[in-house]
C-alpha cells in the first residue's frame, strides 16, 4: 500500500471520467486527511484510523465531502497537475484516445 501523507493531492482511478466520454464530468481532485484516532468520535469501539488500516482505505476530502478510498486505486498528483485545465488532465491521465474523443465533440482538430 503506497504511503499517502496528509495533504497529498490524489485522483481516484474509479472516479476518473470515462475514456470514451471524457466530457461527462470533471476530475475530482482530493486531499488526503489524517483519520481520527478517537474511537468515541467514530463508532465507540474502533477509531476512524483503525477502520482505514483494516480496510486499506485512505481518508480523502473532496469538495463534495469525505470518502474512504481504496489505497491501491489512488494516484498522488502534484499541485501543478491539479491545476491543469480539463483538456490537459484528459491528455495527462486518460491518454490520447480520450483526448481524441474529447476533441471530436468540441469541434477541435485532432493532431496526429
Amino acid at each position: 500500500m503506497p504511503p499517502f501523507t496528509p495533504g497529498t493531492l490524489v485522483l481516484c482511478q474509479y472516479r476518473l471520467p470515462p475514456i470514451i466520454q471524457p466530457w461527462i464530468h470533471e476530475f475530482y481532485v482530493g486531499t488526503v486527511e489524517q483519520p481520527n484516532t478517537d474511537r468515541n468520535s467514530w463508532n465507540g469501539t474502533n477509531s476512524e484510523q483503525h477502520y482505514c488500516e483494516v480496510t486499506r482505505t485512505v481518508k480523502v476530502r473532496y469538495v463534495s465531502g469525505v470518502q474512504y478510498e481504496h489505497a491501491d486505486r489512488l494516484m498522488a498528483i502534484t499541485p501543478e497537475q491539479a491545476s491543469l485545465s480539463h483538456r490537459e488532465k484528459v491528455a495527462e491521465f486518460l491518454g490520447p484516445e480520450a483526448l481524441a474523443y474529447l476533441d471530436s465533440t468540441s469541434g477541435l482538430k485532432v493532431s496526429k
